[in-house]
């Protein structure tokens, strides 16, 4: 989680406190307790979604101002939403320095579907 560290702007601008739409387990102290413990003075609510559609809708009915990010299961679901402007892309040059820490099989799915170079 600490490639979401620091707060940035988002829809749902906020400085002290993150909201996080995803699916089961993404929610759990495991994976947000090492964000919780760099970020004391944030407050984190994680909720889970049953579904890529209901996110979506969730989204589409007004929630962009209730998450500061989400995670979706299917690439489908983000053709749904970045055209109609729910959701905007993450800066490449902030996250590229965890791109170096993938495992080399990630790397290689990872350039594929961005048609990059190793």
């Amino acid at each position: 989680m600490s490639a979401i560290a620091p707060f940035s702007k988002a829809f749902a601008s906020r400085n002290d406190q993150m909201n996080i739409l995803c699916w089961e387990g993404y929610n759990s102290d495991e994976v947000l307790g090492p964000f919780r413990s760099a970020n004391p003075g944030a407050t984190v609510r994680a909720e889970s979604g049953t579904s890529d559609p209901d996110m979506i809708n969730k989204l589409r009915a007004g929630e962009i101002n209730v998450w500061d990010l989400i995670n979706v299961n299917q690439p489908w679901a983000r053709d749904q939403l970045y055209p109609e402007n729910l959701i905007k892309p993450l800066s490449k040059d902030r996250f590229m320095p965890y791109f170096d820490k993938m495992l080399p099989e990630f790397k290689i799915i990872h350039c594929h579907l961005h048609q990059m170079e190793i």
